[in-house]
């Protein structure tokens, strides 16, 4: 019982961040609105933080993986999110079942979350002089 509320509370806090971006038209109850809101960069992110937030939490081996590893993970993450959206999208919503009009254009929302949180969560500049 008490996963379950666990899993609720993060339903419920994805749906609510989902609420602030405010970037769909309709409610995330319409679920063509919800399917379309994942397969983009801004609400497929704020799953994808979610999972593995509560991933890194509740699974221990997730936790134990090398930085390599977890980078790995990231990655099957953010292309599974919005390609599993559109998977949906056209068994339920009847979207085009075409790579060009559907799969493709999931993919590039996985690869460019997938840079965009690598980019901003991998110090990669030096200490710069002077700006103490």
């Amino acid at each position: 019982m008490r996963t379950q509320v666990k899993m609720l509370l993060i339903v419920l806090a994805i749906l609510a961040l989902a609420a602030c971006t405010g970037a769909q038209t309709g409610g995330l109850d319409d679920w063509s609105v919800f399917l379309v809101w994942v397969t983009t960069p801004g609400g497929g992110s704020l799953v994808i933080g979610a999972l593995m937030s509560a991933g890194y939490k509740y699974v221990p081996k997730l936790s134990a993986l090398t930085q390599k590893w977890k980078r790995a993970a990231f990655l099957g993450a953010c292309v599974a999110v919005p390609v599993i959206g559109a998977g949906l999208g056209v068994a339920t919503d009847g979207w085009a079942a075409s790579w060009r009009d559907t799969f493709w254009p999931a993919l590039l929302t996985g690869v460019t979350m997938f840079g965009s949180g690598t980019i901003a969560h991998t110090p990669r500049l030096p200490d710069a002089p002077g700006l103490e």
